[in-house]
């Protein structure tokens, strides 16, 4: 495969986990939307309508009704009634909204291009100084105040589109009116220039070849969706490795949590519990991945229990003799012997029902292959 172009969004993922990015590469059909994905282009698409009347620039939306839901229609607009997102644009003069971005490199290879899409892009003049503005719309309220390799990548290719012009990179939240603000040079752009187009080559590189890239786990494997097949996880034979590994197991439980949750406490709801002994899947999910497994196990015991175990085992360790304490050991017995026990020495004993609930692999498990 011939990796010609690299994107803001891919260098990211590139950054974060080479893997996932190799992976979105060969398989495209792996994007999974969410209500989150649909709330944040929606919030774009309004937001920047209202700039674009604002600035008197054409910008066209339609068909929101057929594309969105009542839910995400309600939140978005619940999300922008109070916020003066104008207020960004009174001094700047807005150029172009949803801007396709398209910068070649020929130092990287003949042809290959850096592309991105500008939320808004505008000029402005500060101490007789030209700057272009490109503008980054987040729809959390809660937005990144530092410099990252969005920031970095936006400023470079606003710097080489606008005839080399400083860069002022803005991330504005749409739901909580932050902002935060860093100016880029024009010398400070062109020292980066080597770092840029050195992460494009590896990412090109690792694109390109055929043996599947380092795995990097991290949070953003919550939003990985190859996090169920990722096989770098198996690799674990070192120490180091072993340790990513546990990394991409908490990630791997986080993101399922709540699912798994919900699965359980149907079959906690259920009527049906299986017998004592038997076991039941139940409830597959996850693309029928996995099912939540219910298992049922009965045991009798002594009915009355003053101490705790650890007392009886301290008092061991302390003493040597427990004899006088020993109808408060926590003994299970099978339903023989309890019987037996309640019945010839009337010891009063007590059944004890554990209905235990895990997950079992179905078997559907398809590994990405390349």
């Amino acid at each position: 495969m011939k990796i010609n172009s690299v994107s803001k969004s891919r260098l990211q993922d590139f950054e974060k986990c080479p893997l996932m990015a190799y992976k979105k590469i060969r398989d495209t059909s792996a994007f999974e939307s969410n209500q989150a994905i649909e709330i944040g282009n929606l919030a774009h698409e309004l937001a920047e309508k209202r700039i674009a009347d604002f600035a008197n620039i054409e910008f066209h939306i339609q068909n929101i009704a057929q594309r969105y839901d009542l839910v995400t229609i309600d939140t978005v607009n619940s999300m922008l009634e109070d916020k003066n997102i104008e207020s960004f644009y009174s001094d700047i003069q807005v150029i172009a909204i949803e801007e396709p971005i398209s910068v070649s490199i020929p130092e990287v290879r003949e042809g290959f291009v850096f592309s991105a899409r500008f939320d808004i892009v505008s000029f402005a003049e500060i101490d007789e100084q030209r700057y272009i503005i490109v503008d980054d719309l987040k729809s959390s309220p809660a937005i990144k105040k530092e410099i990252d390799l969005e920031a970095i990548f936006y400023a470079y290719l606003a710097y080489e589109k606008y005839g080399g012009l400083p860069v002022i990179f803005r991330r504005i939240s749409l739901s909580s009116n932050q902002v935060f603000k860093e100016i880029f040079s024009v010398n400070r752009i062109e020292k980066m220039k080597p770092n840029i187009i050195f992460k494009a080559m590896q990412y090109m590189e690792d694109m390109e070849s055929e043996m599947l890239p380092e795995y990097n786990p991290g949070k953003h494997c919550l939003y990985c969706p190859y996090i169920s097949t990722c096989k770098g996880r198996k690799e674990i034979n070192s120490l180091h490795n072993k340790f990513k590994a546990s990394i991409w197991a908490k990630m791997y439980a986080k993101r399922y949590e709540g699912e798994v949750k919900s699965a359980a406490q149907e079959v906690l709801n259920r009527q049906y519990l299986p017998l004592p002994g038997e076991e039941v899947v139940l409830l597959p999910f996850l693309r029928n991945r996995y099912g939540v497994t219910a298992k049922t196990s009965e045991s009798w015991q002594l009915a009355k229990r003053n101490l705790k175990k650890a007392d009886i085992i301290n008092l061991l360790i302390e003493t040597g003799d427990i004899s006088d304490f020993i109808s408060n050991l926590d003994i299970k017995f099978n339903k023989e012997l309890a019987e037996k026990l309640s019945r010839e020495y009337e010891i009063e004993m007590k059944r004890v029902v554990i209905t235990s609930i895990s997950l079992v692999e179905t078997g559907d498990n398809n590994e990405f292959e390349e």
